[in-house]
C-alpha cells in the first residue's frame, strides 16, 4: 500500500482524527474510523485494521505489485488510490457494525471523491430494496457518479441465500467462482501416497512436521473431536478428525488439550469434494484440510494398522485446477422482490492476499502479513478493481454503463447446465471483454414482473454494426423478441422488447440470456428470469431471524421469528404456514405476512412463557421445523 511515485492529490489526505494521518501516504489518501458509531465503546478508535479483513480486501482491489513470500503479487488495479473507511472495530468487542457507521462511511466516500466503493459485508435478512436504508444510500451514491460493488455473501450453497446490501438494484453484486489454481500443502504417508491439503488460517505456510498419525476414533467414537478428549490421549500424535457439527476452533482446542502436535481434518459426507482453508479464531494447532476421499483412505489404513508415519508439508505450491466452478459457499438467488442477483462471478477461492499482523484475535491474521483465504468478500474487490480500470480506460460513462460493460460482457462459466441463472448471474467477469464491449444495456438483466419488458441498447464505441439477436434459454419457456436484427450506430440507441405470458407459464423457473452478436465480434448477453412458485410443493423453511438468547416473557414479542417458505427452486410461497405451540406456556398471537417489508416472509408474534417454549412451523408437503425459545 505504498507508492511514492503516485501524484500527490490536492486536498488529501482526508482523516477522521489527527492520529490517523500515520495511516495515509501517496496511495492511501483517506483514513477514517467510525468507532463513535459502534454499538459498544471501542478501545481503538483509530483507522488501524485489527480484523485483517479490510487489509485483505484492499490488497485484492488495489495492492501495489510487490514481492510476497509466495512470489510477485498485485491487486487488480495497482495504480488506484485507496480510501479506508473502518466500520468494524476491535475483535471480540465490535465484530459487527451499525447502520449509522455504514451510512456515514458511504456518505464520506462519495464526498471524498471516491470513484468506486467496495462493500464486503452483509446480512441474510434483506428488506425490500425500497425499505432498505443501505440500499437506498447506494442508489444515491450511484446518482452521484459512484459505482458500488457488493459481495453476494457466504451463506450458500442453499437457494435464496443472498441478503443485504447485495440486494441493491444499483449495486454490482458479485458471487464467487473457483480459482484456476490453488496454493496447496501435502500430507505425505511413508508408503509414498500423497494428499493435497490446505492450511488453516492460523497455520504457518512454511516447514514440515513428521510424526505418527492416529484417528480420533480411538478416543472419540464420533471421530469429530467436538467434546473434550481424555487427557494425554493424543500426546505427540497427529490427529485425523472428521469435519462437521462443531467449529474448527473447538476441534483443534480439544485435540491440542489431549496432547496432539498437529491435526488433519477431512471433509464430511455432506461436502465430500470440499478443499478449504479452515478459518479459526484462536486455535493455533498446525492443521491441514483434505477431501473426504483422501481422509477415508487414511482412515482405512489407520483402522488396519492402528497408526501411520506421516509428514505434513506446510509449504505452499501452486497447483492448476479447473476454474469453471461455482464456490460452494457463494450466496445465490432468487430473492423475492429483487432483480437477478448475483450479477456475475469473480474469483473468491484460494485468494492469496495481505493480512494484518498486529492482533491475533482478528479474522484475517498472519504473522507473515499474508494468507490464503476464501469468500465473496474477495470476489467483490477484485471486481471493484476491474471497474476502476474500466473507468480509467473508458472515461465519461455513467455508473450504470460501467456495470453493464462488465456484466453483459461476462462469459459463460462453462457448458454445464447444472448452474442455474440465480446462482451465477451473467457468468464470469472478464475485464478484457469489458474493455472492448461495444454496447451498454439498461437494465443489465431482465426480471419479469409483467408480460412485456424492454431493453435499451446504446453504442459506446465509434463503430456501426448490425447485431443479430437471439434467445439462449437455460430452462422453462423462452420469451418472444420484438426483433431479431438491430442496426446500432456510434452513440445511438435502440430498443428491443421481450414478451412472456406469465399467467400461462408452469410453476418453476424460466430463465436464460438474450444474446447480441455482431459479425466477427464477441457476443454480449443480457440475463432474463421469471420464477413461479409451486404453492403445493414447499421444500424449505428458511429462517431469516430468530432469537439467539433468552427473550423477555409475559409481553408481546412482534416478529420474534421471521422466515420464508420456499419451493425447490428457491421461489417464495405466498400461502401462509400454520404455527403452533408444542410445549411451554407461550401464547401465539399472530402469524403475519411480512411481504410488504421483507419480500416473501412471515413473522410470528408471540407472548413467551418463562422457560423453554417450543414452536412448530408447518409449511405443508411434510415440511416442518421446530424452534425452542427461552423466556426469562
Amino acid at each position: 500500500f505504498q507508492n511514492d511515485s503516485l501524484p500527490a492529490l490536492e486536498g488529501y489526505p482526508k482523516i477522521s482524527e489527527d492520529g490517523n494521518r500515520i495511516y495515509t501516504n501517496r496511495k492511501i489518501i483517506v483514513a477514517r474510523s467510525y468507532a463513535s458509531l459502534f454499538s459498544r465503546r471501542d478501545p481503538d478508535t483509530s483507522a488501524l485494521d485489527r480484523s485483517g479483513h479490510g487489509t485483505a480486501v484492499a490488497m485484492c482491489a488495489a495492492g501495489e505489485k510487490h514481492d510476497s513470500p509466495q512470489g510477485t503479487i498485485a491487486g487488480m488495479a495497482p495504480a488506484a488510490y485507496l480510501g479506508v473507511y473502518k466500520i468494524f472495530g476491535t475483535p471480540g468487542i465490535n465484530d459487527g457494525t451499525t447502520d449509522a457507521a455504514i451510512l456515514k462511511a458511504i456518505d464520506d466516500a462519495v464526498a471524498d471523491g471516491m470513484d468506486v466503493i467496495n462493500l464486503s459485508f452483509g446480512t441474510l435478512l434483506a428488506a425490500r430494496p425500497e425499505n432498505d436504508i443501505i440500499v437506498r444510500a447506494l442508489a444515491r451514491a450511484e446518482a452521484a457518479g459512484v459505482v458500488a460493488v457488493v459481495s453476494a455473501g457466504n451463506d450458500g450453497p442453499g437457494v435464496a441465500t443472498l441478503g443485504s446490501p447485495a440486494s441493491a438494484p444499483t449495486a454490482l453484486t458479485v458471487g464467487a467462482s473457483e480459482n484456476s489454481r490453488i496454493f496447496a500443502s501435502t500430507v505425505n504417508v511413508s508408503d509414498g501416497t500423497t494428499s493435497t491439503a490446505l492450511v488453516s488460517s492460523r497455520t504457518p505456510t512454511v516447514g514440515k512436521l513428521s510424526g505418527t498419525m492416529t484417528s480420533i476414533e480411538k478416543v472419540d467414537p464420533t471421530g469429530l473431536a467436538c467434546a473434550p478428549l481424555p487427557s494425554a490421549s493424543l500426546t505427540g500424535r497427529i490427529a485425523l478428525i472428521e469435519r462437521g457439527v462443531c467449529l474448527f476452533d473447538d476441534k483443534l482446542r480439544n485435540a491440542a488439550s489431549a496432547g496432539a502436535i498437529a491435526a488433519v481434518i477431512y471433509s464430511d459426507e455432506a461436502r465430500p469434494t470440499d478443499l478449504i482453508n479452515p478459518t479459526v479464531s484462536t486455535a493455533t494447532l498446525p492443521t491441514l484440510f483434505i477431501t473426504r476421499a483422501d481422509g477415508l483412505s487414511l482412515l482405512s489404513q489407520l483402522r488396519d494398522s492402528g497408526q501411520l508415519s506421516v509428514t505434513l508439508d506446510f509449504s505452499l505450491q501452486a497447483r492448476d485446477v479447473s476454474p469453471n466452478r461455482l464456490a460452494n459457499f457463494s450466496s445465490r438467488g432468487p430473492i423475492p422482490g429483487v432483480s437477478i442477483k448475483p450479477d456475475l462471478l469473480a474469483v473468491g477461492t484460494n485468494v492469496y492476499t495481505a493480512a494484518q499482523n498486529v492482533d491475533i484475535r482478528g479474522d484475517v491474521y498472519s504473522a507473515t502479513g499474508y494468507t490464503t483465504i476464501n469468500g465473496t468478500s474477495f470476489s467483490a474487490p477484485i471486481t471493484a478493481g476491474m471497474i476502476a480500470i474500466l473507468k480509467a480506460a473508458r472515461p465519461g460513462l455513467s455508473p450504470s454503463d460501467y456495470r453493464s460493460l462488465l456484466v453483459n460482457s461476462s462469459r459463460s462459466i462453462n457448458s454445464d447446465t447444472s448452474f442455474t441463472l440465480p446462482q451465477v448471474g451473467a457468468g464470469l467477469a472478464d475485464l478484457n471483454r469489458a474493455l472492448d464491449a461495444p454496447l451498454r444495456f439498461a437494465p443489465v438483466s431482465v426480471s419479469f414482473t409483467t408480460k412485456d419488458q424492454t431493453i435499451d441498447i446504446r453504442s459506446v464505441n465509434s463503430s456501426t454494426a448490425k447485431y443479430f439477436v437471439s434467445v439462449e434459454p437455460k430452462d422453462g419457456t423462452a420469451p418472444q423478441l420484438s426483433a431479431t436484427e438491430l442496426d446500432v450506430s456510434s452513440g445511438s440507441t435502440a430498443q428491443i422488447g421481450l414478451s412472456l405470458d406469465l399467467p400461462a407459464l408452469d410453476p418453476g423457473t424460466h430463465s436464460g440470456y438474450v444474446v447480441f452478436q455482431a459479425e466477427g465480434a464477441t457476443a454480449m448477453r443480457v440475463p432474463y428470469f421469471f420464477g413461479k412458485s409451486n404453492d403445493a410443493a414447499a421444500s424449505q423453511i428458511q429462517v431469516l431471524l430468530q432469537p439467539t438468547a433468552s427473550v423477555r416473557a409475559g409481553t408481546p414479542q412482534q416478529d420474534l421469528l421471521i422466515f420464508r417458505i420456499l419451493d425447490s427452486n428457491g421461489i417464495a410461497i405466498e400461502k401462509a404456514p400454520s404455527v403452533r405451540v408444542l410445549s411451554g406456556s407461550a401464547q401465539l398471537r399472530e402469524v403475519q405476512n411480512r411481504d410488504f417489508d421483507v419480500a416473501g416472509s412471515f413473522g410470528v408474534d408471540v407472548v413467551l412463557g418463562v422457560g423453554s417454549n417450543v414452536l412448530e412451523v408447518d409449511a405443508g408437503n411434510g415440511i416442518r421445523r421446530q424452534f425452542t425459545i427461552v423466556g426469562r
